[in-house]
């Protein structure tokens, strides 16, 4: 039977490195979000600033939107999978260690 967490036995990735990719992934999304919502209120600003009416103000503030979102989703994927390399290069130079067949085969003693 495999232990928990042994990805060589169980064909699933042990939980520490789901919910780091997890986080990597809620980091991707999260930088793409912040630069939208950062180039919306820059534009919303700048036209404000430069009194052009509102209606080409906000058209101009929901472009600087989309393209900010899809400039902060290629920044977040590349920030992904600089994670994902730097986890997989740090297992591979640091291993975990595995317990001898000795002490696998044993039971835990029951408490009662």
């Amino acid at each position: 039977m495999p232990a928990p967490g042994d990805a060589e036995n169980s064909g699933t990735k042990p939980k520490r490195e789901r919910v780091i990719s997890l986080l990597a992934v809620t980091a991707s999304r999260t930088i793409a979000c912040t630069m939208a919502l950062a180039g919306f209120a820059a534009a919303c600003i700048a036209g404000l600033a430069s009194q052009v009416p509102a209606s080409q103000t906000l058209t101009r503030a929901v472009i600087a939107l989309v393209v900010c979102y899809l400039v902060g989703s290629l920044l977040g994927g590349a920030f992904r999978v600089l994670i994902e390399e730097h986890l997989e290069s740090h297992q591979r130079r640091h291993p975990r260690p595995t317990e001898p067949p000795e002490l696998s085969s044993r039971t835990p003693a029951r408490t009662s």
